[in-house]
């Protein structure tokens, strides 16, 4: 569960897939619904903590977020109001936009950089692009995950997948693999990880032979290998 600002007056709870997977999984295993909802209205009323470390935090200050400049990469067609008011950068049918990430133990506080965040901050759309680029390039939050255990994970009580991203060069392809998922640790605004260079070389060696990107949500990519396209 993520908590996602637009700006610094609101805020607000989002139930995403694999969260929203762990709840449907939850209620299969017998768990009251009414018991389920009170756990989300104890995380929803939360949300005013966050507020608080929001407020802490400074967000009007570039120079304390700026350790906290993110990437998301999502669907331009779709999304064509909301780049109305916010910087950002296309490539291809998609765009690339900023968000700034307050880590916290109640869920993280997520705020989207729009023009008028920009403006309070007194920076260039390429200072903001660029400290963003070279947060995502440090990062090693990315995990890439064959698709079948991802889904044995899910969905049938199995073992966090092994990060294929820290595995070794001569590590084996998986016999009957055709997809691979990269994401985050957490599942949550994964997709941006086809920018970082370094993920985008891991996936190389681990498939030399090549592969295509299947974006299917903010949240995540599809790696398919050529062999088994």
């Amino acid at each position: 569960m993520e908590i996602l600002v637009h700006d610094t007056q609101s805020i607000g709870k989002n139930v995403y897939g694999v969260e929203g997977i762990i709840i449907y999984k939850t209620c299969k295993r017998g768990k009251p619904i009414g018991e389920i909802m009170g756990e989300i209205a104890e995380q929803v009323q939360k949300t005013y903590e966050i507020e608080k470390l929001i407020k802490k935090n400074h967000m009007e200050d570039f120079q304390c977020m700026k350790p906290y400049l993110r990437i998301s990469l999502i669907n331009t067609g779709r999304n064509r109001q909301r780049l109305l008011h916010m910087p950002h950068r296309e490539i291809e049918d998609l765009s690339m936009v900023c968000r700034v990430d307050i880590p916290s133990p109640e869920g993280n506080g997520r705020m989207e950089v729009t023009d008028s965040v920009l403006k309070a901050w007194g920076i260039s759309r390429e200072t903001l692009f660029d400290t963003a680029l070279k947060n995502m390039q440090e990062s090693r939050d990315y995990v890439m995950q064959t698709a079948s255990s991802k889904y044995r994970e899910l969905f049938a009580n199995g073992p966090v997948p092994e990060n294929l991203l820290n595995a070794s060069g001569d590590t084996p392809l998986a016999q009957g693999e055709l997809f691979y998922l990269l994401t985050t640790k957490e599942n949550i605004q994964g997709a941006s990880a086809v920018l970082c260079p370094w993920v985008m070389e891991k996936v190389s060696e681990f498939l030399p032979e090549g592969y295509y990107i299947l974006p299917s949500s903010v949240h995540e990519c599809l790696i398919l290998s050529k062999n088994g396209a």
